[in-house]
Formats: structure tokens, C-alpha cells, sequence
């Protein structure tokens, strides 16, 4: 009698239930909090640019005129705009009352935004224990995408309206039919595989580094002695093809446009090497090489599951054929991005993946060498708990204080019910940390009224002050001295105790919740 048949059957329905626990986690922890901030559009850097952008698409223009990132995520976002409008027209409401409803409170497009983000990332947990489980087995498969689905910086920018996480997903799918290729020689597998490393690409710039691990497996097929690998160029030929045809379909106008494109992507080349800037002083921590390793990556993803995973990927490399082209890409990929001064902790979320998939097969590997099953299954859960706890850990304090009533807001309430109609206000700081201003209010330059116009003082009826441990919270000289002499307190809102331990911030960033240290 063959008891084979059922066992695997066994295996595969407990499979099944695990990886939808660890699905279900990974939405619950991305989409808890997803609309904080709003309707402020300007709680998270990058995400007002792409909303705008993709309304102009929706408008009428397809050209985005805007290159820094490139198309494929603007124009996803204007086709559900689109889909939005459609949907709600059907359902009887007029289109210039959603247009005056839009302008008036755009918070739809930005959470529009955010559920793309959220619900990829949810997504890319199946990718990863896909992934996983081809390279090596079921078990390295379940533990790489529970770390994925508490991977703390990848959760945490889930929550944001961006590229990256999307990017991400369509990374590890990218890679998935690369290895898959390696397996079947199937050239539908190496097209499959070229048309999302073009969609990829065509999301943020970093996709084209997917060529790597595509040239790696050419190269392995090529060496097996079998044979196989004579059609191997013709092959990574039609993968080249598939990539730029994706890529091009989805950012059209870097061909239309093309000396915009050009100038825009060697704006973006040249910022990530030289580094940002701030009230135009340089703002530099260090190369990427050791920021990243120092402190993007222990804190993204905590220390042990950091060290794991490099030490798994180190391990695998060496031992495993197929492992060389799975790690390929975020190899060069941190080498690349690690060269420069920009140091954004989320130019490091392509390579916490495969990071998470090191770490789970360094795990497996020293639990098979337990001697029972039982001893093995306890060791898995051990080095899985040690592993996951500090993550986890951040990932409930970040969701749990992101769900709150952003201090903007809280601002933006007391200034509606307090200050007289027609009051000038002047905020200091950049455009991020500044509390979103009642309609009723108006918004003061400095410098726009001069004395004797007959309109009163040159200086505004009310001064907001934010101050913050990040640059673009800097308040200049000149308002320190108006505070002292020509203002006097009205009102404190204080969001942080000062002393309440140790806290990390991405520094280059104007996002006002720090990567570690969130009490007080």
C-alpha cells in the first residue's frame, strides 16, 4: 500500500493553512494604520510627488514629465483613479462634485496609494516562500515568509504610497522565473521572466540590476555539461528583449521623452552618489556600505535576523549552486547602492527578502542537525522566535502609534477652534512638519508685507514652531529672535518627551516616527 500519496497530501494542507497565517499576519500588520496622517498629504515624503503625477495622467496628459522614478507606478495609480471615477459615475454621483471633492480633500488618492503599497507587500510574502521553497525546501519556504511578513521596514513602508514596495514584489516574482528558468530551459520561462524585470525596472531603477542573476543562471546552465546550455545566449537574448519591451510599454515616454528621461536619471545617478542636502548644507553620515550594515539593516529588520540572514547567505553561496543566482541580485544590488552618500533606509528594502530567506536557511541548516524530527521542529521554532522578536516587537509599536492622531492634526484642530478667521500664520521648518492649516486661516511668507503698506505689522499674527532631532525640523536664528522678542506662548503640543530613551531616526528623511526607540 503506498502511504506516500497521503502524507504529501498531509503536508501540502498544512502548508497551505501555515502560509495563509503568516498571509494573514502580513496584512494585518501592513494595513493597520494605513490612513494615518490624513487628510494632511504631506505625512510621507515622495508620496504627495506620485499622487500629483498620477492625477496629471488621469487628467488628460500621459506624459508624466517626471523621471525621477519612472512610470509604471504613476500610471497604476491613474488607471484605479480612473476606475474610482468610473465606478462612482455609474453609481449616479457627478463628476464635477467628485472633481470639487478631490481638490478639497485628495485623501482617496493618497489611501489609494497606500492599499497598492500594503496589499503587494502582503503579496510578497507568497512570493518569498515561492522562491524559497524552489531554492531549497518546504520547511526554509514557511520560515522565509514568516520573517517576511515581520520584517520591520518592509511592514513599515507598506504602510507608504510609494515604489519601493512594489518594486519589491515584482523583484522576488522577477527572480522566481529566473531560477524557474534554470530548472525548465522553458524559453516562455526566460520571457516570463525578462517582462517582469521590465516592470520592475519600470517601477524604480534598481530592477536593472535583475540582469545579474539572469546572466548568473545563464551562466550555470552553461557549465552543467549537459548540453542544455548551447541555447543559453539565444535565451538571455529574448530575456533582454522581454525586459526592455515591459519596460518601455510602462515607461513610454523615456523614449518620447528622452531628453528628459535622460536628464532626470542622471539627477537621480548623481544625488545617490553625492548625497542629500538640507537648508543647502550637505548632509553626510558615511557611504551606504557602512551606514546600511551599521544601522538600516539591523534596525529594518533586527540584529539577529540581520546577522542570519548574511551568515545564510554566505552559507548557501557556497554550498548551493542554484543559491548563487537566487542572491545574486541583492548582492550587487547593495554593492551598488551602498556606493554613494544618499543613505534613505528604504534604498535597502530589495535586499531584506532575500535576507529573510538567508536567515531561514541558515535556521533549517542547523536544525537538521538534530538528530529526531521532534528536536528539529523545536529548534526551528526556537531560532524563529529569537529571530523574530525583536521585529515584531517594532513593528506593534510602530502600528500601534502610527494609528494615532497625528500631532498635525491635533495642531491643525486647536488653531481651527482658537484662532480668529483671517489670522496670518508662519510655520517653520519645512513643508512635512507642518501642521495642516485651517481653510479659515491664512498662510504668512516671511518677508511678503513690509512695513507701511497699510496693512498692518510685516510680521504674521501667529508663529508655529515644530522642533524635531531631524534636520528639516531646523528653526533659523532670525524666528529664535522673533520668539524672544516680539512673541509670547500661546499654546504647547508636545508629541515626544525629550529623555525618554534612546531613539534612531532615518535622517535623511523628513518622516517624524523613528526606525527604533519609540517610548516616550
Amino acid at each position: 500500500m503506498n502511504t506516500e500519496a497521503p502524507q504529501n497530501c498531509a503536508s501540502a494542507r498544512c502548508d497551505c493553512i501555515a502560509l495563509t497565517v503568516i498571509f494573514l499576519i502580513a496584512c494585518t500588520v501592513r494595513f493597520v494604520g494605513i490612513d494615518f496622517g490624513l487628510p494632511h498629504t504631506l505625512c510621507r515624503p515622495d508620496e504627495s510627488t506620485i499622487v500629483d503625477k498620477a492625477w496629471f495622467v488621469f487628467q488628460g496628459d500621459p506624459n508624466p514629465h517626471f523621471f525621477n522614478y519612472p512610470s509604471l507606478f504613476i500610471y497604476l495609480l491613474a488607471a484605479l483613479f480612473a476606475m474610482r471615477f468610473s465606478i462612482l459615475a455609474l453609481c449616479g454621483v457627478p463628476t464635477d462634485t467628485l472633481n470639487a471633492e478631490l481638490y478639497a480633500n485628495p485623501a482617496p488618492l493618497f489611501l489609494t496609494a497606500r492599499i497598492v503599497s500594503a496589499s503587494l507587500g502582503s503579496l510578497t510574502v507568497i512570493a518569498v516562500y515561492l522562491l524559497a521553497k524552489r531554492v531549497f525546501d518546504r520547511k526554509t519556504g514557511l520560515l522565509s515568509a514568516l520573517f517576511m511578513s515581520v520584517c520591520y521596514l518592509h511592514a513599515r513602508d507598506s504602510h507608504f504610497g510609494t515604489t519601493d514596495v512594489t518594486m519589491v514584489f515584482l523583484t522576488v516574482c522577477a527572480v522566481l522565473f529566473i531560477l524557474r528558468s534554470h530548472d525548465t530551459g522553458d524559453l516562455k520561462d526566460y520571457i516570463r521572466a525578462g517582462m517582469l524585470t521590465g516592470l520592475a525596472t519600470s517601477t524604480k531603477y534598481g530592477g536593472m540590476f535583475l540582469v545579474v542573476p539572469a546572466v548568473a543562471v545563464s551562466f550555470l546552465k552553461g557549465t552543467k555539461g549537459d548540453g542544455k546550455g548551447q541555447k543559453g545566449i539565444e535565451r538571455l537574448l529574448w530575456y533582454g528583449l522581454a525586459a526592455a519591451i515591459a519596460f518601455l510599454l510602462t515607461t513610454p515616454y523615456a523614449l518620447l521623452d528622452f531628453n528628459t528621461f535622460f536628464l532626470h536619471f542622471l539627477s537621480e545617478a548623481r544625488h545617490l552618489a553625492v548625497g542629500e542636502t538640507a537648508w543647502g548644507e550637505p548632509m553626510r553620515y558615511g557611504r551606504g556600505w557602512w551606514y546600511h550594515a551599521r544601522y538600516t539593516l539591523p534596525y529594518g529588520m533586527g540584529i539577529f535576523m540581520f546577522v542570519a540572514g548574511a551568515a545564510g547567505i554566505c552559507v548557501t553561496a557556497s554550498r548551493k549552486r542554484e543559491a548563487i543566482a537566487l542572491f545574486a541580485f541583492p548582492v550587487v544590488f547593495y554593492v551598488v547602492a551602498g556606493r554613494g552618500y544618499t543613505v534613505f533606509v528604504r534604498y535597502m528594502i530589495p535586499v531584506l527578502p532575500f535576507l529573510c530567506i538567508g536567515a531561514a536557511a541558515l535556521c533549517a541548516c542547523l536544525a537538521n542537525r538534530f538528530s529526531t524530527p521532534a528536536a528539529e521542529r523545536v529548534a526551528l521554532a526556537m531560532f524563529a522566535l529569537i529571530l523574530a522578536a525583536g521585529p515584531v516587537s517594532s513593528i506593534i509599536l510602530f502600528d500601534k502609534l502610527i494609528s494615532r492622531q497625528d500631532n498635525r492634526l491635533v495642531v491643525h484642530n486647536w488653531m481651527a477652534d482658537h484662532l480668529p478667521a483671517g489670522a496670518t500664520v508662519y510655520q517653520t521648518g519645512k513643508p512635512f512638519g507642518h501642521a495642516l492649516l485651517p481653510d479659515t486661516l491664512t498662510p504668512f511668507r516671511m518677508g511678503a508685507r513690509k512695513k507701511g503698506d497699510g496693512e498692518g505689522s510685516d510680521l504674521p499674527d501667529y508663529l508655529v514652531v515644530h522642533r524635531f532631532p531631524l534636520i528639516a525640523s531646523k528653526v533659523h536664528d532670525h524666528i529664535e529672535e522673533l520668539l524672544m522678542t516680539e512673541y509670547e506662548l500661546v499654546q504647547a503640543f508636545p508629541a515626544m518627551a525629550p529623555s525618554s530613551g534612546k531613539r534612531w531616526f532615518d535622517r535623511m528623511d523628513a518622516f517624524y516616527l523613528p526606525l527604533r526607540g519609540f517610548h516616550g
